[in-house]
C-alpha cells in the first residue's frame, strides 16, 4: 500500500504481477533523481520481481525468478550439457523473500527460496533424517540474483543449500568510485550479506555471488541483519539472543528477556 502520510490517506495499491502475496519490498534510489524516475521492486510468493515507477504509480517491467538459470559453477552440476545452467524444475517454484540494492546504486539483488508442490523445502515433516539430507544433498533449496539496474540485465545467478530469509549490503571502501560500469563495479568493496534458515550469516560477492564467508551464530535460523556505522554486523532469528559480528566473527551475544 502506498499512503500520504501528511493527510493519512491510502494514495494506491500495488499488486503482484502473478497476484501472489508480497513478502518484500524495496524502494530504489537512483544515480541521478532528476533525470530517472524513482522506482519501487515488490517481490513475493510468485517468485514474480515486479518493478514500479512510484511517481506514475505504475508497472513498468517485472521478471520470473522461475525462469532464471544459475551461472556460478558452484550451484550447476558436472554435465556436458549442463555445465553452467539448472533451471527450477517443474516440480518446484521460487519465492522472493528479500532484496536490497548496492550501495554504490548501480545493481540489486534478489533473494528468496524454493516452494514445492507439498509445501516449503525446509518445512519437510513427512520424511526420515536420511531422506530429508538425501533430498537437501540431490538440489539447491534458495537462489540468489543480481541485476544490473540501468539495463535490468542479470549479472549473476546462483542457487543455495539455504532458503534466504534476510539480504542486507554494505561498502566497505573509503575511496569514491563514481562509475556505473558492471566490469569496474566488481573492483569495487561492496559485500552482500544473508540470513536464512540456517544458523549462519554469509558475505558474498554481490557482482560474482561467490560466498567469502560463513559465520556461525545462536539463531537456528536468522530472519534479520542490521548494520552499524562501525561497520558491525546485528543478527537475530529464531531464538531469543542478537549476535554482534565483526570481522567474520561472531564477537559479541545479547540475551533478549
Amino acid at each position: 500500500y502506498k499512503w500520504n502520510l501528511a493527510t493519512e490517506q491510502l494514495v494506491t495499491t500495488y499488486r503482484s504481477p502473478g497476484r501472489g502475496y508480497l513478502h518484500s519490498l524495496q524502494l530504489l534510489d537512483t544515480l541521478d533523481s532528476s533525470s530517472h524516475p524513482r522506482h519501487l521492486l515488490t517481490g513475493g510468493e510468485d517468485g514474480i520481481l515486479g518493478i514500479w515507477d512510484v511517481n506514475q504509480d505504475r508497472l513498468v517491467d517485472q521478471m520470473d525468478m522461475n525462469s532464471l538459470e544459475s551461472t556460478t559453477a558452484a550451484s550447476t552440476t558436472n554435465s556436458t550439457h549442463n555445465k553452467n545452467k539448472r533451471k527450477t524444475p517443474p516440480n518446484r517454484s521460487r519465492f522472493i523473500s528479500s532484496m536490497t540494492q548496492g550501495q554504490q546504486s548501480t545493481c540489486w539483488t534478489i533473494g528468496g527460496g524454493t516452494l514445492y508442490a507439498d509445501g516449503p523445502a525446509h518445512k519437510s515433516t513427512t520424511m526420515g533424517r536420511q531422506q530429508q539430507q538425501q533430498q537437501q544433498h540431490s538440489h539447491q533449496q534458495g537462489f540468489l540474483a543480481t541485476y544490473h539496474e540501468s539495463t535490468r540485465s542479470l549479472i549473476a545467478c546462483t542457487e543455495t543449500p539455504e532458503s534466504i530469509l534476510q539480504l542486507g549490503s554494505n561498502n566497505n571502501s573509503s575511496s569514491n568510485n563514481n562509475t556505473s560500469s558492471i566490469m569496474s563495479a566488481v573492483t569495487t568493496t561492496d559485500q552482500l550479506w544473508s540470513v536464512g534458515n540456517v544458523d549462519a550469516v554469509s558475505t558474498w560477492n554481490p557482482y560474482t555471488l561467490e560466498r567469502e564467508r560463513k559465520t556461525w551464530c545462536s539463531a537456528a535460523c536468522g530472519y534479520a541483519v542490521a548494520f552499524a556505522p562501525d561497520g558491525r554486523l546485528a543478527v537475530g532469528g529464531v531464538g531469543n539472543a542478537i549476535d554482534i559480528v565483526e570481522d567474520g566473527q561472531a564477537v559479541m551475544r545479547f540475551q533478549v528477556d
